[in-house]
């Protein structure tokens, strides 16, 4: 090819990608600030945005905008910020080598064969529907969200290394009071809504999409048999101050606290183990149940008291045997760790820790964990936790205890579905530009499944553009989730249709919450600036009022107060808005 007609073809691809380009929903995201020297350090390499702004693509949209990412993302793309095909290092999967087999004592739990080895997916024609794989927290965890609001509300700055959006739309239970929007999917209840706006400073209109999904409120009386096994740290750390609201509590006393709640929680033919550990592992109580009278239990908790130093290791070692032991197939079989994660003897790497944790919960052996303490070690939790597919949480003050122990309870210990995944196909004359989603692919297998609990909700905020709203008109969005009954061990798959026009402007109180929820986020990580944070205040979300929002709107104002940015101009009216 002669060099002019080479530059004179350049020049014209030049001007198609630019023509591609969606003002205000592409670009440099930025760099997080240096977090050297900060513990705990971030939940592994996760995406960083709050609606995650996906990179230009180098394909017009009305072909495959998401096979467009999977390409970039081969390629390395540096400011790629999903987790999207061939980025395997973003979906956290700590143990891609040969895994131990399991020693077990009580026979495995049933597992679906689709849960550890999908079959392949039927790909639709492209100019006709587009699709991705997600999940919106793999851990459940809500240790950086309480760590975070407990800052703001004391008027510190959060480390923005506890800031993951996913785990913020979990945590509040947002769009749970749209009654009469929800549909029955199986043990889960799912509504939708489509919030079309424009763009501030932007000629293009985005489509956010909002989508609840609940499992099911039961009580202590409706779950199943419990048998659980409790692991609790006494080594020298946890008699360090919890520090906080001038109290003089150790975080031993915070332990102590929950544990005495714990037998509210309890009915009777309950199976409680207890495991200390410090320098090692010691049997404080084996095969004990509850009858009725704590006074046995309760005389144990009480004499607890700290010693040496750290060997998490042994304790959690000892407390899997103690858990194969008292098994019971028809029960909730459940270990709890409550410790400040900082293992010093034995072993201490948490990856090797925590193949203990991945190989029991293939038994049937959930684990879940507290950390103790705004210092604790969450990196280290963290590990433990996602090996076992179970859920960890903060505890930093003495309301933090006992909420662990009451209120939320049912969904540390008892698991509504395993091995959840999401699917969303939708109408490819869609443009799928931004996501709160901590994992996203087209290949269901590099989107781990999760283990969703009762009394538990998630909330998906996914952003979209579409060129003509006539096609929009006559669309509709699928959601499948698949999962593994944690009781029969079958495999089942729930599939919903949304008509989009039916459920446009519908939940747009929930969804407006999410974004609010979700700018906080961004603002944390320096990933909007406080001039952009007043822009979508003012133009698309001050008259919104609600509960959350008041609360939100205020956590906005402390940390651009902090942080010496300017406040936006914010509405924190409580009184309920004119969002439906």
């Amino acid at each position: 090819m002669n060099r002019p007609l080479f530059l004179l073809l350049g020049s014209l691809l030049s001007l198609q990608l630019s023509a591609c380009q969606v003002p205000g929903l592409t670009g440099d995201l930025g760099q997080l600030p240096d977090q050297s020297g900060i513990t705990p350090g971030p939940k592994g390499p996760k995406p960083t945005d709050g609606i995650i702004t996906l990179p230009n693509l180098s394909l017009p949209p009305a072909l495959a905008p998401e096979a467009a990412m999977a390409d970039q993302a081969r390629a390395g793309n540096a400011q790629m910020t999903g987790a999207m095909p061939g980025q395997t290092d973003m979906l956290n999967q700590p143990f891609a080598t040969e895994e131990p087999q399991p020693t077990a004592t009580p026979s495995p739990a049933p597992t679906s064969s689709s849960a550890q080895e999908p079959p392949p997916e039927p790909v639709p024609p492209v100019q006709m529907r587009d699709f991705f794989y997600f999940s919106y927290d793999d851990s459940a965890s809500t240790a950086g969200v309480e760590q975070t609001l407990y800052a703001l509300e004391n008027n510190l700055p959060p480390n923005p290394a506890w800031v993951r959006p996913w785990e913020f739309l979990n945590y509040e239970r947002i769009g749970a009071g749209q009654a009469a929007q929800l549909r029955q999917a199986g043990p889960f209840s799912v509504s939708a809504g489509l919030w079309q706006h424009a763009l501030p400073a932007s000629d293009a209109t985005a489509y956010d999409l909002g989508i609840y999904v609940g499992a099911p409120d039961i009580s202590r009386d409706e779950r199943r048999p419990l048998v659980l096994t409790l692991v609790l740290d006494v080594s020298g750390s946890m008699n360090n101050a919890s520090g906080v609201n001038n109290s003089n509590a150790s975080l031993l006393d915070l332990a102590r606290m929950g544990l005495q709640a714990l037998p509210a929680q309890l009915k009777a033919g309950d199976t409680i183990n207890l495991v200390s550990f410090s320098n090692q592992a010691k049997v404080r109580l084996q095969n004990w149940t509850y009858q009725g009278d704590p006074a046995e239990y309760l005389a144990v908790v009480n004499a607890l008291e700290t010693e040496g130093g750290t060997d998490l290791n042994a304790g959690l070692k000892q407390a899997y045997a103690l858990a194969r032991e008292a098994y019971q197939p028809d029960a909730i079989n459940r270990v709890l760790m409550l410790t400040d994660a900082y293992a010093n003897q034995g072993q201490i790497d948490a990856t090797e820790i925590a193949r203990n944790t991945r190989m029991e919960d293939r038994e049937g052996i959930y684990f879940s964990g507290l950390g103790f303490g705004a210092g604790f070690n969450e990196a280290f939790l963290n590990t433990l936790t996602e090996a076992g597919q179970g859920t960890y949480a903060s505890v930093i003050t003495e309301a933090d205890a006992r909420r662990s122990f009451g209120e939320r309870f049912m969904a540390l210990v008892n698991i509504a579905a395993r091995d959840v995944r999401f699917r969303l196909d939708y109408p490819a004359a869609l443009t799928h530009v931004g996501s709160a989603a901590e994992q996203r692919s087209q290949t269901a297998a590099e989107v781990q499944p999760v283990h969703f609990s009762y009394n538990t909700s998630q909330f998906f905020l996914e952003r979209f553009t579409h060129a003509s709203e006539g096609d929009l008109l006559a669309g509709n969005l699928t959601l499948t989730i698949s999962y593994t009954d944690p009781v029969t061990g079958a495999a089942r798959e729930e599939t919903l249709d949304f008509d989009l026009d039916a459920v446009r402007n519908q939940n747009l109180a929930g969804i407006k919450d999410a974004r609010l929820v979700l700018l906080l986020t961004q603002l944390i990580r320096g990933q909007v600036s406080p001039e952009q944070a007043r822009s979508e205040m003012e133009a698309l979300l001050a008259t919104h009022s609600s509960p959350l929002a008041a609360r939100y709107k205020g956590y906005l104002e402390t940390w651009l107060r902090l942080s010496g940015g300017d406040t936006p101009v914010v509405n924190t009216d409580q009184s309920p808005g004119s969002d439906s």
